[in-house]
């Protein structure tokens, strides 16, 4: 009887940890930009009425199909961080040259403008709802990232998941309250056939911008690297955490090209759209506006955890080449904090002009020279390392 009773236990606990880590993930890709809506609106629904249903999905598939690539090395090779990675998958040197560093590069780059964003974005709801300083907010805001990224992988994966549903509670009371009042307008933009020309974009520009958006949908593929440490042990685990991360990031973004077409072509110009929504769509009161806030603030938070993690944990290793006798915390913590500094000066642009310009420039960059290559490039990897008998014992 006791076998029997401690059998499904077992296999809870047996699937939590791939999904712990596909939560992660999503974690990552939920920030300023989505919480806010104005990532959403800037990508998909600016591109007209293929943005509605059509980009998402195609995203969501590029992101599926990328993840199940980078997870599968970090099962086998198990590296230390993405350069690592990087460097395991292109062993041809001047092309790992180019790679990695753009790779570097890019996720620097991704890395200063989200949190610029968050902090954006953080320091305009402190401000609408409840008249807090932005000084206070940003330095309590950015305290708290530290804090909890300085803490470690077991950390990271505990705040993903539980950050998560918060998250998800914000698109599960969007889709409950807010699908309904805007399925007309929404399927008045879609019937309508509206154009991207009509926002100022090329079909061909458009698609291109849609399937770059795949790169926010792997935003946390970097924190997944120690996330996935003595987690991912078989292909099926492997398949779990992709699954986990690419059907989440789908539904999430559906519900809110949904709700926010019907605000088109108005909600573009919105600060925070998700708040417009919920005025204007909705009709949220008070107490719903407040409740949105803390939950979009959890969202915000839990992108700074995973990208200053990811950052932290990769640059402290040159530094600690120059920083002679120097903990490995004391150099996370000065990493951290530069990039915080950094992150409080690049939030004065807005997050309108961040997420219009940063992201999309970054994506367009990242897309086509570092994570559509990795469907080709994994796959063969592991073929090669098969074939020549390099390829680590595959449990």
């Amino acid at each position: 009887m006791k076998n029997v009773s401690i059998k499904p236990k077992a296999g809870i606990q047996k699937y939590m940890g791939p999904i712990s880590v596909g939560a992660v993930m999503f974690a990552a890709y939920v920030g300023p930009g989505f919480a806010s809506g104005t990532q959403t609106v800037a990508f998909f629904l600016t591109k007209g009425w293929i943005g509605v249903f059509l980009g998402p999905i195609v995203a969501s598939i590029i992101c599926f199909a990328v993840s199940l690539c980078l997870l599968e090395i970090n099962r086998i090779y198990k590296p230390k961080d993405y350069r690592q990675q990087y460097d395991t998958i292109y062993r041809f040197k001047p092309l790992q040259f180019i790679v990695s560093n753009v790779k570097e590069i890019g996720t620097i780059m991704a890395a200063l403008i989200s949190i610029a964003a968050q902090i954006s974005a953080a320091a305009i709801l402190f401000q609408d709802l409840w008249n807090i300083p932005i000084v206070i907010g940003t330095i309590g805001f950015s305290a708290v990232i530290m804090i909890f990224a300085l803490r470690g992988a077991n950390i990271l994966r505990l705040m993903g998941t539980a950050l998560t549903l918060c998250i998800l509670g914000v698109c599960i009371y969007i889709a409950a309250l807010g699908i309904g009042p805007a399925w007309e307008g929404m399927s008045q933009f879609v019937t309508a056939r509206t154009q991207p020309e009509t926002f100022g974009f090329t079909h061909t520009v458009a698609w291109f911008t849609m399937i770059s958006f795949s790169l926010f949908l792997l935003a946390g593929s970097d924190g997944a690297i120690p996330a996935s440490v003595g987690v991912l042990k078989t292909r099926k685990d492997v398949l779990i955490s992709a699954i986990t991360n690419a059907i989440l990031a789908l539904a999430s973004t559906l519900v809110f090209t949904i709700v926010f077409a019907s605000g088109m072509p108005e909600i573009q110009n919105e600060s925070i759209p998700t708040m417009w929504a919920i005025r204007n769509i909705i009709g949220g009161g008070k107490i719903t506006q407040v409740l949105y806030a803390i939950l979009a603030i959890s969202a915000m938070l839990s992108t700074g955890i995973v990208l200053i993690f990811t950052i932290t944990n990769r640059l402290q290793v040159p530094l600690g080449k120059v920083w002679k006798n120097s903990s490995e915390f004391s150099r996370k913590f000065v990493v951290a904090l530069s990039f915080v500094i950094l992150c409080t000066v690049g939030s004065s642009f807005g997050i309108l002009n961040i997420v219009r310009y940063g992201f999309t420039y970054v994506s367009l960059i990242m897309t086509p020279v570092v994570f559509l290559p990795v469907l080709v490039a994994v796959p063969y990897r592991l073929w090669k390392d098969k074939k020549d008998g390099t390829l680590p014992l595959d449990d």
